[in-house]
């Protein structure tokens, strides 16, 4: 386990990284030009076999205020424990999440901090999240608004964010309030991806706001561990009916999870809401129906919703 790296007045930028020779020193290098400068690059290594690790040390002897927190443990555990353990060993004032292969437009921790600074108080768990362009290997753009290609609500709705995340994790920035929290509840099995964990949190026990801008290019390639892809594109490329059924049962799981760690924080209607979605599987399918509309359960986007409630429909009731 790494160790605590420092109490600073400042942000903290967390990046995991496995594998990342191809893209990796453009991205660092974009948060070097970052407008903002009050900022440190915490780098965990996952465990990759290129030449990844020789890169964040280049880097590291260029700029101080670049860390490789686990030069000498480096172990694989997996991109959600692997944010959570530079979370957990890192203490600043904000926090910002950033994936190995992207590119930071240079007023991006600006932005995200200004919005940030809007809430005043502090001992409020708050999620800031952007916008971002969706480009290719090349940094070609290939569309200029990731939430809009991907139909996604740009509104924080805890009915919506219980089947489907609207959060991109590498656009996010959190405050101290939010980490400690985070930290002290614990992550369990059941998270599906630490942006979409966090997105609940932020919505059902703090505040999640967001910068309608892009801030980053998204890149897209085959390297990707999560990437763009529209719902119909997924169903066209053979992603049918078992993993959407899937996809319900593993939200409906992680639901269940954050019930069981965040009960006493959330309202009386809040928690009817996460309930719902998390036993609606083990409900008769008229149940099932009546409980989307009156908990305003839904996924954004009409053919990506229309799927869900067909699908939702024809499972049968799991015991």
């Amino acid at each position: 386990m790494e160790n605590m790296v420092g109490n600073f007045g400042t942000v903290a930028i967390l990046m995991s990284t496995y594998n990342a020779e191809p893209f990796l020193k453009e991205q660092i290098n974009s948060i070097l030009g970052q407008t903002y400068t009050n900022w440190k690059l915490f780098i965990r290594d996952d465990g990759s076999s290129d030449s990844t690790s020789l890169i964040i040390e280049e880097f590291t002897k260029k700029d101080d205020r670049i860390f490789f927190v686990n030069k000498d443990s480096i172990k694989n555990v997996g991109v959600i424990s692997s944010f959570f353990l530079l979370l957990s060993c890192v203490k600043a004032d904000f926090y910002m999440f950033c994936d190995q292969d992207d590119v930071w437009l240079k007023s991006k921790v600006r932005l995200s901090l200004d919005r940030m600074n809007q809430q005043k108080k502090v001992d409020v768990p708050t999620l800031v999240h952007t916008d971002l362009k969706v480009v290719d290997q090349n940094l070609n753009i290939i569309n200029e608004s990731f939430m809009e290609k991907e139909k996604l609500n740009r509104k924080s709705q805890l009915g919506n964010l219980v089947i489907q995340n609207n959060v991109t994790g590498c656009t996010v920035m959190i405050n101290n309030s939010f980490r400690n929290i985070v930290i002290d509840k614990g992550i369990p099995n059941e998270v599906i991806m630490h942006d979409w964990w966090m997105a609940l949190v932020g919505n059902a026990i703090g505040e999640t706001l967001f910068v309608d801008v892009p801030t980053m290019l998204y890149r897209q390639h085959n390297l990707n561990v999560v990437g763009s892809s529209s719902t119909i594109k997924k169903i066209m490329g053979g992603y049918g009916r078992k993993e959407i059924i899937n996809s319900i049962i593993k939200a409906s799981e992680q639901d269940k999870a954050f019930i069981d760690l965040y009960h006493e924080n959330l309202s009386k209607k809040k928690l009817e809401t996460i309930n719902f979605a998390a036993n609606m599987i083990h409900y008769p399918r008229v149940k099932r129906m009546r409980g989307l509309k009156t908990n305003n359960i839904f996924k954004s986007g009409f053919i990506r919703n229309l799927f869900f409630k067909i699908l939702l429909f024809s499972l049968p009731t799991i015991r």
